[in-house]
């Protein structure tokens, strides 16, 4: 993946984030993009005022997940 292209899926997948986390009050602190071609693995880092559960953690994956499938990002 050129590095120009990585950029580009890591700022579309910081704005899907913020959608995604505004509602439930949670803040993207940083999006990576790691690996390459079978080993890519997408990390998403939050925050929360009142501290991040798990439940948030799984909120995110699961909703970010969808949304990046549904527009194939």
């Amino acid at each position: 993946m050129a590095d120009g292209n990585r950029e580009a899926v890591i700022e579309k997948v910081h704005e899907i984030a913020e959608r995604v986390g505004a509602s439930e009050g949670i803040e993207i602190v940083d999006v990576e993009l790691v690996g390459g071609g079978r080993n890519r693995v997408l990390r998403i880092f939050i925050d929360k005022p009142a501290g991040v559960t798990h439940a948030d953690c799984e909120y995110i994956s699961h909703q970010v997940g969808t949304i990046v499938d549904v527009e194939e990002v």
